[in-house]
């Protein structure tokens, strides 16, 4: 089977919508990589319109899922804890369902629990 090729398809996957400088990494990595492997990112629909735009500007494929942010409030992290089960049923019905062989993941909290081939990178800011 001369010329075919197998497709690579590689996830992104943050859980903070909002533009910053991981995004701005991921994005320039996912622009290097789609040129021999197809990259996606999977991002929070909530607060990442800005991150969109600039995926779109980029022609950088994205998904959006409700994917719920960590953040140093009580009722957040609450909710947090409630939802994380069934984002991590969401998300792994969504990786398995666009057939993505690796998934490269900013906050690996999710991810770890869906054995599957994971690249894990953990960014995280310490406040005193």
């Amino acid at each position: 089977m001369e010329g075919l090729t197998p497709q690579i398809r590689v996830a992104n996957i943050i859980e903070d919508g909002r533009l910053a400088g991981p995004h701005k990494r991921i994005m320039m990595v996912a622009t290097a990589l789609n040129k021999v492997i197809e990259t996606s990112i999977i991002l929070p629909k909530k607060n990442s319109k800005q991150f969109q735009s600039q995926c779109e500007a980029l022609n950088i494929k994205y998904l959006t899922l409700s994917l719920t942010t960590m953040t140093n409030n009580w009722a957040n992290i609450i909710r947090y804890l409630a939802l994380f089960p069934f984002e991590i049923l969401i998300l792994s019905w969504t990786l398995k369902k666009k057939h993505f062989i690796n998934h490269h993941h900013i906050q690996p909290q999710k991810v770890q629990l869906l054995a599957l081939p994971v690249i894990w990178l953990l960014i995280g800011v310490i406040k005193a």
